[in-house]
């Protein structure tokens, strides 16, 4: 089965139905590993956002830090620091 972007849908097989990616038939066992691996990166990527998320927002909380600190020094008389 291709990693591609194909597309699924149904057909008849015999007296029952079949699962067609690209046209071509596909067992139910790959149709069952391809949607828990579709799931794995769903989860992957949505811990990975989760992530970012937090480092951005820390790094937003030393940025103020820093210009806070930059601003306590400057009142302070402290004109070499830029």
């Amino acid at each position: 089965m291709s990693k591609s972007d194909g597309r699924w849908t149904e057909g008849v097989c015999g007296d029952g139905a079949a699962i067609l990616y690209d046209g071509m038939r596909v067992d139910i066992a790959s149709v069952i590993e391809r949607l828990n691996s579709i799931e794995t990166l769903r989860k992957s990527r949505n811990d990975w956002v989760r992530s970012c998320s937090k480092y951005v927002a820390e790094i937003e909380t030393l940025t103020r830090e820093c210009d806070d600190l930059r601003n306590k020094i400057h009142a302070i008389g402290g004109s070499w620091i830029a």
